[in-house]
């Protein structure tokens, strides 16, 4: 509801941009800072899992803009199935990494890079969405 209230009164790519990078610090201070414990990993999963599902909402928004409204089912039908190919792949890769080392270090520092490139291209969106479709003549 927060990123919805954000996102009526901030440009919509500062938002986007902002919860990436919310998203690589929290990585960054849970990995180097924070003791591993129940309570810290609980906050963690939370406050990932919150802004993870937060950025649905301006996404959805700067698609509809560019796209237009009836592309937007289409391609977050894309972007679902390349989520869950980021998953599988990540989830792999965790598992490679922790066998190779003995820890996720790496896995965690390509998260946080990830996430860091998601907002640098979040905040170079530009404002201007000229929609790629047409409405249809009649």
């Amino acid at each position: 509801m927060l990123c919805g209230f954000l996102c009526q009164r901030l440009a919509l790519k500062n938002v986007l941009g902002s919860l990436y990078g919310i998203r690589a610090v929290i990585v960054a201070v849970f990995m180097l800072l924070l003791p591993k414990t129940v309570f810290t990993v609980f906050l963690f999963i939370v406050i990932l899992g919150l802004t993870g599902d937060a950025t649905v909402t301006p996404t959805s928004e700067i698609v509809s803009r560019r796209f237009g409204p009836e592309s937007l089912g289409f391609l977050f039908g894309i972007t679902f199935v390349g989520q869950q190919i980021g998953g599988f792949i990540s989830s792999w890769l965790g598992g490679v990494f922790i066998a190779q080392s003995g820890n996720y270090q790496a896995i965690w520092m390509f998260d946080i890079a990830l996430c860091a490139i998601a907002s640098a291209a979040s905040y170079g969106i530009h404002r201007d969405f000229k929609r790629l479709s047409r409405a249809p003549e009649r």
